[in-house]
């Protein structure tokens, strides 16, 4: 979940170092414009439940969205060096 949670962080256009996806504009411009870092959770939710993006909905999965929101939200704190430091 850590790798997903790093991907979106770098998606999201908020991520401690310069990125620029290569990827559908529309994909893209999605999780950019969804991202609410006051609910990292529901930002996580609406990105795994947008089947344009993962062909099935990925919310189903039981927990995935939980830990995927947990890890980004390590990730936007701690940066991702420091989230690997202290998950490692």
């Amino acid at each position: 979940t850590f790798s997903l949670a790093a991907l979106l962080v770098l998606y999201s256009g908020n991520s401690e170092v310069p990125f620029t996806p290569n990827d559908t504009p529309e994909g893209v411009a999605f999780i950019r414009q969804s991202y609410d870092r006051e609910n990292i959770g529901g930002w996580v939710k609406a990105i795994l439940s947008h089947k344009s993006l993962w062909t099935e909905d990925l919310d189903a999965v039981p927990g995935l969205a939980e830990r995927v929101a947990k890890d980004a939200a390590l990730i936007l704190q701690r940066g991702m060096r420091g989230a690997l430091e202290q998950i490692l």
